[in-house]
């Protein structure tokens, strides 16, 4: 697949996408919510598209698969989101307060630490209450200590008609970014004399996964599509 070519008509596309969504409108605050969410997810998947085709235009397909593999994440955080915006996007967002004070309890935990320190003391008492009044007002919504949704990946992509792109290709780009044994021969090889040489990335996997990207963020080009009717 020729990089470039593929890199400049998604150029055009979401240059001319940001063009025409100049303002987010709707009837309610949840339409409001969900079309600003589908921006976000647009903005963060561009800016992930645009590293992928850096690093792939390097030669490096091992450490592009594992953006990839975070587009994969997005894209079915983002088609999960769509099908049912009204109560999902608020759930998505509100889980920022939980987020917070999980981290705040955590740093506490090691408070003898100096860079704890730190990080506790650049936020005052008052940022610190509001933060755990918002958190004490949606924890409810959040019973399961899995993500926002409650659900893991996997069944989020059931849920969105990508199984086999979980149950495959995001099985394999995990095996890259958790330090997989069995992700070894992408890396080191032997030559015919028997010596250890660094593995180079072969074009057929660069291809494999500039092709995968270029899918995922095709899908999250196509929701933008559609909620805002351009």
């Amino acid at each position: 697949m020729d990089l470039e070519v593929f890199y400049n008509q998604f150029q055009e596309l979401v240059t001319d996408l940001s063009h025409k969504t100049t303002a987010i409108h709707g009837k309610a605050r949840n339409e409001v919510l969900y079309k600003g969410l589908v921006l976000y997810f647009f903005a963060k998947g561009w800016k992930t598209y645009q590293s992928i085709y850096l690093l792939c235009s390097k030669r490096f397909a091992e450490d592009a698969g594992i953006l990839t593999r975070s587009l994969f994440e997005m894209t079915v955080n983002l088609l999960y989101i769509s099908q049912r915006p009204s109560d999902r996007s608020k759930l998505f967002c509100e889980y920022g307060y939980v987020q917070k004070i999980r981290l705040h309890e955590t740093l506490t935990k090691s408070a003898d630490d100096e860079w704890c320190k730190r990080i506790l003391a650049s936020k005052s008492p008052s940022q610190l209450e509001a933060e755990l009044k918002e958190c004490n007002r949606v924890k409810r919504n959040y019973p399961k200590p899995t993500g926002w949704s409650g659900e893991s990946i996997k069944k989020m992509a059931k849920e969105v008609g990508m199984s086999w792109h979980y149950d495959y290709i995001y099985l394999l780009l995990s095996g890259l970014a958790h330090t997989n044994p069995g992700a070894v021969r992408n890396y080191l090889s032997f030559d015919h004399e028997g010596t250890l040489v660094l593995q180079d990335s072969p074009q057929e996997e660069i291809d494999r996964i500039w092709r995968t990207t270029c899918i995922y963020f095709l899908l999250i080009l196509d929701k933008m599509n559609d909620v805002f009717a351009l």
